[in-house]
């Protein structure tokens, strides 16, 4: 906006036309407008000020439009950023060559490689988990929860809950069972001293028998 000149009753002719050039300085040439104001698909924009300034006001609101949607949700194609901070991404599909994310929430993630140089997850529900190559440098998994989970070669130094696994083959080099465990639908749960002596009384063959039941009795 121009600053305010004020012409008084008592100014000569000369400092009229003084202060009156100087409001017309502060208001500046319409010819100097830039060619857009001239031509554009609102029309003819500089013929007067209040015209130019409409102009701006439509054109502003016509790229609010096109970036943002009546929730005011900004909605591009495409993002080029070489350094920024965006606290908040949901996308459908995001492609990186290299990513540091600090903070994210991932609904769906899969890549033919995951690899972690320091990973702490305090809690993963995981409905499908399968790849060739799943890599911790340093990982500490707090809680993990899934309907299937599908390794080509994993070591885990602790599966704490289990409640149904088939395992065609498993190499344990130490098994605790707390309960029972079963074989050909037959569960055994109790374990009882058993030796064979010949008649003095030496032990021949010593060793443990495995039962259904706590009383000795039971097959």
């Amino acid at each position: 906006m121009t600053r305010r000149i004020q012409i008084q009753t008592s100014n000569s002719i000369g400092t009229w036309i003084a202060k009156n050039n100087v409001l017309s300085d502060n208001f500046g040439d319409l010819d100097l407008l830039d060619s857009h104001f001239e031509s554009s698909r609102f029309g003819k924009n500089d013929s007067n000020f209040v015209s130019a300034l409409n102009h701006l006001h439509r054109e502003i609101d016509s790229i609010a439009a096109a970036l943002f949607d009546s929730g005011g949700i900004l909605n591009v194609s495409t993002i080029y950023a070489d350094s920024a901070v965006i606290n908040r991404v949901r996308a459908n599909y995001l492609y990186a060559d290299s990513a540091d994310v600090d903070s994210a929430f991932t609904h769906q993630l899969t890549g033919h490689k995951l690899d972690f140089v320091d990973a702490h997850i305090e809690s993963a529900e995981i409905a499908h988990l399968s790849g060739r190559t799943i890599a911790f440098d340093s990982g500490r998994i707090k809680y993990l929860s899934g309907e299937y989970i599908d390794y080509d070669s994993a070591s885990f130094g602790r599966v704490n809950v289990v409640d149904s696994a088939f395992i065609s083959h498993a190499t344990v080099n130490n098994l605790v069972v707390k309960s029972n465990f079963q074989f050909d639908s037959i569960d055994f749960s109790h374990v009882f001293p058993f030796t064979i002596k010949d008649s003095i009384g030496q032990i021949l063959l010593g060793g443990y028998l495995l039962s259904t039941d706590s009383d000795i009795n039971v097959p």
